[in-house]
């Protein structure tokens, strides 16, 4: 986190029905590990939880905690609210769950945890990520949303939400960019209305077609992006998208074209750049989605449909259901 703008009196930070963003650096630091670091925990596995300095927390209920059902429902609404970070400010950090007893002193008493292998494979503009207040405020305002997309299986948001995860614990570049770019098609088109240029249309009327890709504001002061905007980067975006697809690679041209000096000087080519920008693209669909009650014209592909149509965004081929520009009912 950025103790600049984000200071320790603003925590604890309600995000979410209960979870809150919290300091636990005290509580993490003198817990009780010896009866897991027996069996599941090494040195320094002890010493990375030790180190934890913030996190997600939710609380119930202490006669509930023998139960498995209050515990399984925090859990599931911690695990989706750190997604609704992920789509916010994406990072290196895994998902990683600590169940502990809280004792009257406040300190924890640890019973259960996952904990992930390893760090994240993120592009190098998420490297250096850190959670800012303002992140913070973003996640709180698109957190009621995101649980209504889960509890009324908004099953195109889910799946989105669900890919764009996926695709950061992937190590693979070719399967992330596929997997992201599946996202965006999960979201804008449907099968009557579909292929990559209808669907880039369709993003840039919801995002913007002159909206940058990277904000200079967001990176350190010796990574100089590229000023690059969503018009500019879709049509390289499906064109890789399609190499990948059809098992091919990286076109030389992508390759000889430069990008930007990413964290520690490490050089990005265009092709690089594309990578990033297919993610940020569905994080910037998403965030548009989740802020601006758009999650009904999301959920079925017949309000999708119409609701790209009012701006003539179909495809032209004629319709084997006879499509019309009725407004469908959406409940």
């Amino acid at each position: 986190m950025d103790g600049e703008v984000f200071s320790v009196k603003d925590l604890p930070f309600e995000v979410g029905p209960g979870v809150f963003l919290a300091d636990v650096h005290e509580q993490m630091k003198n817990a009780d590990y010896s009866l897991w670091a027996k069996r599941y925990l090494s040195k320094a596995d002890v010493e990375e939880l030790q180190g934890w300095h913030h996190a997600l927390i939710h609380y119930f209920d202490a006669e509930e905690y023998l139960t498995s059902d209050p515990e399984e429902r925090s859990r599931e609404l911690v695990h989706r609210v750190f997604i609704g970070l992920r789509v916010v400010r994406p990072s290196w950090v895994p998902y990683q769950y600590l169940r502990a007893v809280v004792r009257s002193d406040g300190s924890f008493d640890p019973s259960g945890f996952s904990k992930a292998e390893g760090r994240l494979s993120v592009s190098s503009c998420d490297a250096a990520n850190f959670i800012r207040k303002k992140d913070a405020e973003l996640l709180r305002s698109i957190v009621p949303t995101l649980l209504s997309a889960y509890e009324s299986d908004c099953a195109p948001v889910k799946r989105a939400v669900r890919i764009l995860e996926l695709g950061y614990i992937s190590e693979f570049i070719d399967v992330r960019q596929l997997m992201w770019v599946t996202a965006l098609d999960a979201l804008f088109t449907s099968a009557n209305h579909w292929g990559s240029d209808l669907g880039a249309r369709r993003i840039q009327h919801l995002i913007g077609p002159d909206t940058q890709i990277y904000e200079p504001a967001d990176f350190a002061s010796y990574m100089h992006v590229p000023s690059l905007t969503v018009r500019q980067v879709l049509r390289d975006i499906y064109k890789l998208r399609n190499k990948f697809a059809h098992g091919e690679w990286v076109p030389k041209e992508f390759l000889d074209k430069s990008g930007y000096l990413g964290k520690a000087g490490e050089y990005l080519n265009y092709a690089d750049v594309l990578l990033e920008a297919t993610g940020i693209i569905l994080r910037m669909s998403l965030v548009r989605i989740l802020t601006q009650g758009l999650l009904e014209i999301f959920r079925t592909k017949d309000a999708l449909d119409w609701y790209f149509s009012r701006a003539g965004l179909v495809s032209t081929k004629k319709n084997s259901r006879g499509f019309s520009s009725r407004e469908p009912s959406v409940h």
